[in-house]
């Protein structure tokens, strides 16, 4: 009998987040003004972290999902804006969107104002 040609590595989203945290506070340095919060709820009304940094008048804001999924979705996508919205309080705000998925996800769906980081820790592959 021959094995099956889709392997599938599967991980929970728990498992990525500290991954996640280190590679934003890289990319998001504190000594640069970010500051780096946590908000992961159970009921997924936050997204799972927002960076910010004040500069004068205007605030930057980053939002960042964590999608332990294969493939980015218009679901994902959906979530994202949502999470813009909720963040956005004026013009004077500038958001970024950034989403970490494991090594080997199809992230086509993603538009290009979506940046997306791939954890290579993670990897999902197929045969």
């Amino acid at each position: 009998m021959e094995a099956s040609s889709n392997i599938f590595v599967y991980y929970r989203e728990e498992e990525m987040l500290p991954y996640a945290f280190c590679y934003l506070h890289e990319l998001f340095p504190k000594w640069k003004g970010w500051q780096l919060h946590f908000l992961r709820n159970k009921d997924f009304s936050y997204p799972d972290f927002v960076i910010e940094r004040v500069e004068g008048n205007s605030i930057t804001r980053v939002i960042a999902l964590v999608c332990m999924d294969r493939l980015i979705s218009t679901y994902h996508i959906t979530e994202m804006i949502k999470y813009e919205k909720l963040f956005r309080i004026d013009r004077h705000y500038s958001i970024e969107k950034v989403l970490i998925v494991p090594a080997g996800c199809d992230a086509s769906a993603a538009s290009s104002d979506f940046k997306i980081i791939y954890l290579k820790e993670f990897h999902l592959q197929t045969g």
